[in-house]
């Protein structure tokens, strides 16, 4: 996926369709690990303590949230070969991808602290394992981890506060790139979306359940 530095752009812009799916690709990498970890049928590190309810509970709040976003992530896909049509479609999409957000920065906090206590991590550095390192600090830098789950922190969650805020104060949209640079874009590209239903959906179909 394309970079996008969000800390970068002008805040007079409001973010773009990529933009917006490139945050919330990662942001369902991120949760999918959160879900594995609450997920995981071996017993918890000595001095931790959460109830197989609470445990439970923490995975279905967290399932459902992934399983909202990586839905509308699927239907993010242009259907159509009109740039008119293709700019309202954006603006759905973007339209429900907001909400989404709002409810993840909300859930970040308690994540990261759960994620703290069954990683046995800090969110800030000295990180035990590579699990932890990619979800608090972030690959391929920081802007792309969950770190303490706060904005005022840094990392991703003051990457989606910014999208809000350039969502609310741009004047103008950028422009989708694969209509610029390709005309249309690919529809048919075994992409990132499909590669993660692959790779998690039986997962996921499970993932109710802590025995």
């Amino acid at each position: 996926m394309t970079k996008f530095p969000a800390t970068n752009l002008p805040i007079y812009r409001k973010p773009g369709i990529e933009e917006w799916l490139y945050w919330a690709n990662l942001t369902v990498d991120h949760l999918t690990v959160c879900v594995h970890v609450y997920g995981k049928k071996t017993d918890l590190p000595t001095g931790v303590f959460m109830s197989d309810s609470e445990r439970q509970k923490k995975l279905d709040q967290t399932v459902i949230l992934l399983r909202r976003i990586h839905t509308l992530i699927d239907q993010a896909e242009t259907p159509t070969s009109s740039v008119e049509d293709a700019h309202t479609h954006d603006e759905i999409v973007i339209g429900g991808i907001g909400p989404l957000f709002q409810d993840v920065l909300r859930e970040l906090p308690k994540l990261s602290e759960d994620m703290q206590r069954l990683l046995q991590s800090p969110w800030k550095n000295s990180f035990p394992n590579k699990t932890a390192e990619s979800l608090f600090l972030g690959v391929p830098d920081e802007e792309h981890g969950i770190g303490s789950g706060h904005p005022d922190h840094g990392r991703l969650p003051s990457i989606l506060a910014l999208l809000f805020e350039r969502e609310q104060m741009g004047d103008s949209r950028l422009p989708r790139n694969a209509w610029l640079e390709q005309g249309e874009p690919r529809r048919h590209d075994l992409d990132g979306r499909q590669m993660w239903a692959r790779h998690n959906s039986t997962f996921l179909r499970s993932a109710g359940r802590v025995d």
